[in-house]
């Protein structure tokens, strides 16, 4: 089991132009222990995938379980167009609690979160910038324009993508 709290996923890429992988994670035909994945409270922000499929996480692997629990996705993108944030196929399992997809999903073409053939659930507490979720409303970051906040530390308090108090 790998457990990842408070963890910053920015500006990471995926390598393969021809498949869709994730950005941050690509999980397929795992041969590794690792077959539980938890990130806690983690941002993941410009992040960019590849072929419109899991600009985050592309998970292709019924061995594996990922879950991602009070997170916050921000401005990721296939460098193409509409995307999704995690994309499940081939068995793969994504759970995605109390978390925030906000912006960069085209909310008229692909939605969120795919599922194309595995497994994938989330719960009503999701604020969701795009056609998939059960609650969408603005989550009130203090400032979306500056991401590490005054002091220009991410991680802090101040940060643009944290949620105001009103």
């Amino acid at each position: 089991m790998l457990v990842l709290d408070s963890c910053i996923f920015y500006n990471n890429s995926a390598q393969n132009s021809s498949a869709g992988q994730g950005g941050v994670l690509y999980a397929v035909n795992n041969t590794s222990d690792i077959r539980e994945m938890f990130f806690v409270h983690c941002l993941f922000y410009d992040n960019t995938g590849t072929d419109g499929e899991g600009t985050v996480a592309y998970i292709a692997d019924n061995a594996v379980t990922s879950s991602f629990q009070f997170c916050t996705f921000y401005r990721n993108s296939n460098g193409i167009g509409a995307s999704s944030v995690i994309s499940t196929s081939s068995g793969g399992t994504a759970e995605i609690e109390s978390s925030i997809i906000w912006s960069g999903v085209n909310s008229s073409a692909v939605p969120a979160l795919v599922n194309a053939g595995g497994t994938l659930s989330t719960v009503t507490t999701l604020s969701i910038d795009g056609t998939f979720g059960s609650y969408k409303a603005d989550p009130k970051f203090i400032n979306e324009a500056d991401i590490d906040g005054i002091d220009n530390i991410i991680g802090t308090s101040d940060d643009g993508l944290c949620i105001r108090k009103d």
